[in-house]
């Protein structure tokens, strides 16, 4: 079953603590996320604390820990070994029909207490065509509650009976589970289920406020035969465990590509700060007061040890997850987690375990961060602290020790079953913990005016504005933050050398609006941004007042927090700051779902995060249940529907717009060009000064031709003047120029860029290490930056495989001609290759769908084929045998890397072809793009079998016809 994002009615926050989640996200959200605290929760003691793995209430019981804000989340994976997937159950299944358990042996006796009985005690050896088929598994009905005890099963006498399929399927109503020893565990409870879950998340969440960064970590075990269930496990066999696109992190990749912030895409923006988190795009620039940079010379400034704000996460490069390991079983050492850490932190990266000492009453004795004599971050580092929250007995103490660890600058993480029951059954105790570890506002604010006026009929003037923050440091309130009146007077809470820890208050009391100027020199009117933050500034003020102040600054210090704006909507800058969300005006209870102003931006971010999510959602629904089997179908997102892009309207109203093709004379340019007439669009083909090839081109009155300098970015943007979409087809050893194209396209105001692409998928974490593409990325990242800077402007890329016919014609996948063929890998690594008359047809789709297709790659395909088969057909068609030289890809890559080492004398072109066959014939460079296909919408057919026979057919020697 495909899972969804379902919270408990209720489960969600209401707007008051919706407002205070978004607040304080707000105010952190330039710091690095290593330094926020987030609540975390492990999976296994909240939602299976009785061994009962069922589907349904496990989807219930993560959609209300996501929905209550448990930022954090812990998980236990184990590897079934039969069914070669992860699975949440410490068992392995049964053999489930479909499943790799081909030369696999099965104890069939085993299964006596879980399925009919089979004749004596044997060992099957289970070949593919009866995978799945030993022994017909009898899912017994799970019990109407959650039993504390665990289940056990009586042996039953070993009887023949005939096999049947396993089911593949709990049904809707998730109760009917597999009894394995003291578990009950259902079939559909995997590594899929999680990923769907929060694929579906964050599509829920993906255009509101309420998006937040989350983390995962992963727990790797291996699953115990059920054979023996509460026994340790196996050690699996090399050749069983997950290698390639079943990586757990390749999985994520795979299903949230664009939610996915990986080890990859750290040390890329880590590399020159200048083109990421310091690019300050709409002012959302990281605090690097938290960490160390350097300058190189010619790279701009790096880091080693430094971390994004989730502002710069979220909003510039969009991303939403990030994975990291945790404990690994001694049985699962030999995964390939080198493989996977392109995608998964390792174990550490992410998470700090602090040493901590709490009395009884959850106060935090030693391990905390506050150091009183020392405000230095060198020396207070508590980036990714945690600290485990185990056995804590009363309501009261939880609580009191998720704020003390918060206020320490540790994360809480809870490992313990509250209520000896499911966090769905008992929410409200998780839900405290959860809003507990929310550092500053004090319980019950930030009140808004009309509560505030409501209970107070003395301050109802019209006057008095109720929207302002101070820092209260009385007995009540603890260091925490509550609404005041704005007109009053108070001294200022100011920051030294933008220091995180370093704090003085002002020397005279003011209102609000004149904080800023109140700040001694060198100092800033601030705002705490974390926990730990906020316990230097409370205890400065405790200080300050033993130290002879005036007790007077106990009830109140301002701080950089006020919703003079709009009402709810909490903001940092003074008190001319502006709230950057928009919402129902009609009532200020009633605000909810808050959407940016700037909302060129965030729609251009969600609209690739849904699509993404809706895709993904729609391939998992329809595939069997091993991975990439069938193609899938993609939605257009509701939010694409209720917010278009007026001129994206008017393109698709007309259905017409003014296209430049750059490189429109070569190879692919020309069909491209076909195409693009024959969607009644105008087209204008750039050509280089003094090109005389022109003559590929069709004649129209729809097509002009100008001649432009490459180079000059004044001479393409005087081209570009007044065109919708530029389409690049710039030949390979000219896509390194594309630079002053995009710029010219961006100053003359187009609206969307196509760039050189045309090939492989060069998004995939191997393929974008090949030096061969190494012009494309940069430029892909060129991309990525300008369409953050400029969010009318926009892109695609069009991922098409291997040029087919093309390809074909000139030997280079097959030589058909002289019926001979480097075989690479055995020939049967399935590569997706497409046609150029097709491919000029996806770029007119691009046209048709821009909304759908903005800031994202498309894939499309002819066909799905491998090597053999393409000689198959020719064999069957003319009988003529074939010279085959077999060859390995890591040998290419090998060959390519030596001659590229040799400098000035290398041969590049050789070098670059060794490497194309990697990104071709290689599977872990992720040439198959049948389980990511956007043909539906772009209006691709593709091709039968037959299709592809016939082209084979049509492409060999007459002679060999006959």
């Amino acid at each position: 079953m495909s899972f969804n994002y379902a919270p408990s009615p209720g489960a969600e926050q209401d707007a008051h603590w919706a407002t205070v989640f978004l607040s304080t996200r707000d105010a952190g959200a330039r710091v690095p996320i290593d330094f926020i605290t987030r609540p975390g929760v492990y999976l296994t003691q909240a939602c299976f604390p009785h061994g009962i793995y069922d589907d349904i209430p496990a989807q219930t019981c993560i959609s209300d820990l996501l929905a209550s804000q448990f930022g954090r989340v812990v998980i236990d994976l184990y590897w079934d070994n039969i069914n070669r997937q992860f699975n949440l159950c410490p068992v392995e299944l049964p053999p489930i029909a479909g499943n790799s358990t081909a030369g696999y042996s099965v104890d069939i006796s085993a299964l006596s207490s879980i399925t009919a009985t089979t004749s004596s005690p044997v060992v099957a050896s289970v070949s593919p065509a009866t995978a799945g088929l030993v022994g017909s598994v009898q899912k017994r009905q799970s019990t109407a509650n959650n039993a504390t005890s665990p289940i056990t099963s009586s042996p039953n006498t070993s009887t023949a009976t005939s096999a049947a399929p396993v089911p593949t399927t709990t049904g809707v109503s998730g109760t009917e589970l597999l009894v394995l020893g003291p578990y009950k565990c259902s079939l559909d409870l995997n590594l899929d289920s999680i990923m769907d879950l929060y694929a579906d998340y964050f599509d829920k969440t993906s255009n509101t406020v309420a998006a937040h960064i989350h983390y995962l970590t992963i727990n790797l075990h291996a699953a115990s035969p059920f054979t023996a269930p509460s026994e340790p496990a196996d050690t699996p066999t090399q050749g069983r465990l997950p290698h390639g696109d079943n990586l757990v992190g390749a999985q994520f990749q795979d299903t949230l590509p664009l939610a996915l912030y990986t080890p990859q895409e750290l040390q890329s923006d880590r590399q020159n700060l200048n083109r990421s988190w310091f690019r300050d795009d709409f002012g959302m620039h990281t605090d690097n007061n938290y960490f160390t940079t350097s300058n190189q010379t010619g790279d701009g400034t790096i880091t080693h040890n430094g971390w994004p704000g989730e502002e710069w996460i979220l909003l510039t490069s969009h991303r939403r997850l990030l994975l990291n390991w945790g404990e690994i079983d001694p049985q699962m050492q030999a995964y390939d987690f080198q493989g996977d850490s392109d995608n998964v932190f390792q174990r550490g990266y992410l998470d700090s375990k602090q040493a901590v000492s709490v009395n009884n009453a959850g106060d935090v004795v030693s391990g905390c961060f506050y150091h009183p004599d020392d405000t230095k971050i060198g020396t207070v580092n508590s980036s990714w602290a945690f600290a485990v929250a185990n056995d804590v007995s009363s309501s009261r103490e939880r609580q009191h020790l998720a704020q003390n660890l918060t206020a320490c600058g540790i994360s809480p993480i809870l490992n313990a079953t509250l209520g000896m029951s499911a966090a769905q059954y008992n929410l409200d105790a998780w839900r405290e913990f959860a809003q507990s570890a929310v550092f500053g506002w004090a319980l019950g604010e930030p009140r808004n005016a009309s509560q505030i006026k409501a209970n107070d009929k003395r301050s109802s003037g019209p006057d008095i504005d109720y929207a302002c923050a101070v820092i209260d440091s009385t007995s009540g309130y603890l260091g925490h933050w509550r609404v005041e009146q704005c007109q009053k007077q108070h001294r200022a809470a100011c920051r030294i050398a933008n220091e995180p820890y370093a704090w003085r208050l002002s020397t005279i009391e003011v209102p609000f609006e004149s904080a800023p100027d109140a700040c001694p020199d060198s100092t800033t009117f601030s705002l705490p941004r974390t926990g730990l933050e906020n316990t230097y500034l409370y205890r400065k003020i405790l200080n300050d007042t033993r130290s002879g102040s005036d007790d007077s600054i106990l009830e109140g210090v301002w701080i950089d927090f006020n919703a003079l704006d709009q009402a709810d909507c909490w903001v940092i800058g003074g008190p001319n700051a502006s709230c950057p969300y928009s919402g129902p005006q009609d009532s200020e209870d009633k605000r909810q779902v808050l959407i940016p102003t700037i909302a060129a931006l965030i729609v251009l971010i969600l609209t690739v995060l849904t699509l993404l999510v809706k895709c993904t959602e729609n391939r998992r629904n329809s595939r069997t249940r091993r991975r990439g089997d069938d193609g899938w179908e993609l939605l257009i997102p509701s939010t694409i529907d209720s917010q278009p892009d007026h001129h994206y309207h008017q393109l698709q109203e007309t259905m017409s717009a003014k296209v430049a093709v750059a490189g429109g004379t070569g190879n692919l340019g020309p069909h491209v060009v076909n195409a693009l007439l024959a969607a009644n669009h105008s087209v204008t083909v750039l050509t280089r000064k003094g090109s005389t090839s022109t003559s590929k081109l069709p004649k129209s009155p729809n097509l002009s031709v100008v001649e432009v300098d490459y180079s000059s970015v004044s001479s393409l943007t005087e081209a570009l003047k007044g065109h919708d979409v530029v389409v690049s087809t710039l030949a390979t050893e000219s896509v390194g120029s594309q630079y002053p194209l995009i710029d010219a396209a961006i100053a003359a105001g187009v609206k969307r860029f196509i760039p050189s692409e045309f090939g492989s998928d060069t998004t995939h974490p191997k393929s974008s290490k090949l030096p061969v593409y190494k012009y494309k990325v940069e430029t892909q990242h060129y991309l990525q930056a300008k369409a953050a800077e400029h969010p009318e402007f926009t892109y695609t890329l069009v991922l098409n495989g291997a040029f087919f016919s093309w390809g074909i014609k000139v030997g280079f996948i097959v030589n058909l001609a002289s019926h001979s063929a480097t075989v690479w890998n055995g020939g049967d690594v399935p590569f997706s290759a497409t046609n150029l008359e097709t491919i000029g047809e996806a770029v007119a789709g691009v046209i048709r769908h821009l909304p759908e297709t903005a800031n994202r790659p498309v894939y499309i395909q002819d066909a799905r084929i491998t090597q053999n088969q393409l000689i198959q057909y020719a064999k069957e068609k003319d009988g003529v045998e074939w010279q085959l030289t077999p060859k390995e890809t890591a040998k290419a890559y090998e060959e390519a890397s030596a001659e590229l080492a040799k400098g000035p004398d290398a041969n590049i072109g050789a070098a670059m072809i060794g490497y194309l066959m990697s990104a071709i014939f290689d599977g872990s460079y992720g040439p198959d793009f049948s389980s990511r296909l956007d043909n539906e919408l772009l209006g691709i057919k593709g091709m039968t079998e037959a299709d592809v026979r016939k082209l084979v057919e049509s492409l060999l020697p007459s002679s060999s016809s006959l």
